[in-house]
């Protein structure tokens, strides 16, 4: 991604952050948000929004997936471990999903729930 592409990714993402505060629980803004600090490797943005989902009682397998992904970048691993688990006891069984949950206990020595 070019220089360029990156800042209006970036812009992008300041402009879902700021939609998101006046609309704290839509969903679609959130996995949005998420999917862009992902993209990104935005950790502090990654860390702000796994904080939204937490403060607002957020609880979607969509986000939960996405929080999993940003919290293993961060090296959060239990915490990913969990929110991976909250995924799939929800019924999102994707491929990426369980790997990523699996990669979490991994990484917390939890090798009984890898």
């Amino acid at each position: 991604m070019s220089t360029d592409g990156i800042l209006a990714e970036q812009q992008r993402l300041a402009r879902l952050l700021t939609f998101l505060d006046h609309d704290p629980g839509n969903l679609t803004l959130i996995c949005d948000a998420m999917g862009k600090a992902i993209a990104l490797g935005d950790l502090a943005i990654g860390q702000q929004l796994i904080e939204h989902v937490k403060i607002h009682g957020i609880e979607d397998p969509r986000v939960f997936a996405n929080g999993a992904h940003l919290l293993l970048q961060a090296g959060d691993y239990s915490a990913a471990a969990a929110f991976g688990d909250q995924a799939i006891a929800a019924g999102l069984n994707d491929p990426a999903v369980v790997f990523n949950t699996a990669l979490g206990h991994f990484h917390s020595a939890d090798f009984s729930a890898a």
